[in-house]
């Protein structure tokens, strides 16, 4: 997802979801961020809406996971997809 390989990370997300594995809110902030990267505005905002319904408390403002991705470049356009996608 990271290096733009959207369509790559989308499958990955599904399988762990298909496999019953957790849906957390990594999943559903890069889910939505890979289909605001391909394009895909409707996608992009269910996986939005899911994360806003599962996670009501959630914040891109407030996600520590952030602090995890080093490159700034490469944290800047995540938080730009995740907000194209409506993730709040």
């Amino acid at each position: 997802m990271l290096a733009g390989e959207y369509k790559l990370a989308l499958a990955t997300f599904q399988e762990n979801i298909d496999r019953g594995g957790p849906v957390a809110t990594p999943v559903l902030c890069y889910s939505a961020a890979a289909h605001a990267g391909l394009g895909h505005p409707v996608e992009a905002a269910e996986y939005a809406a899911r994360l806003r319904t599962e996670f009501p408390g959630f914040s891109i403002a407030g996600w520590n996971h952030l602090e995890l991705i080093r490159d700034p470049v490469v944290r800047d356009r995540l938080v730009e997809l995740m907000c194209a996608a409506g993730v709040p």
